[in-house]
């Protein structure tokens, strides 16, 4: 599958870890799919079952493993700390052949490590708010109404419809 995946920090700074030519080569990433929901119940007294007291989603967690090859290490390694930082804002874009959304979170870890053979590392990034959002701008119309007004006006002076309503729940998606 091909996918792009770019951190982009609060002053427009990117760094794009789906290049693999002697860059990043990501080999995992977590917390793509919905987040786990958490659900609260409580037994009844001397009853079957339980009853509902809480349902929510839990924040989004996106994980990502890579590993780093090539020359200019070490001036990749900077690239990233400059642009991925702790405790700090970040948006991640993803985009494959049928999406192209980003989230919004801030940065918990970015380790790399530093003295062995095979270098890698991971990046952990909690999103509060848990969804993805699209690059693209959709609009969707719900009215009870449907136009009906047309032109030119009739010479009668019979009445004619301004419009007419609906009682269909579909709703008209424009793009």
């Amino acid at each position: 599958m091909f996918y792009t995946l770019i951190l982009e920090n609060e002053s427009g700074e990117q760094v794009n870890l789906s290049t693999t030519a002697n860059q990043y080569m990501t080999s995992k990433i977590e917390g793509l799919n919905p987040p786990a929901g958490t659900i609260s119940t409580s037994s009844y007294a001397g009853m079957n079952g339980s009853y509902l007291n809480n349902a929510f989603i839990e924040k989004r967690n996106v994980v990502i493993s890579f590993a780093m090859r090539g020359i200019g290490i070490e001036k990749r390694r900077h690239q990233l700390y400059h642009v991925v930082k702790p405790s700090r804002y970040i948006k991640i874009w993803y985009k494959t052949a049928n999406i192209d959304v980003y989230a919004e979170g801030y940065v918990e870890t970015c380790e790399v490590s530093n003295f062995e053979q095979q270098i890698s590392g991971q990046i952990s990034i909690l999103c509060p708010d848990i969804y993805w959002y699209s690059r693209d701008i959709f609009y969707a119309y719900y009215s009870g109404i449907t136009g009906a007004f047309h032109f030119p006006f009739p010479e009668s002076d019979a009445p004619f419809p301004l419009g007419v309503y609906s009682n269909s729940d579909a709703v008209i998606h424009y793009q």
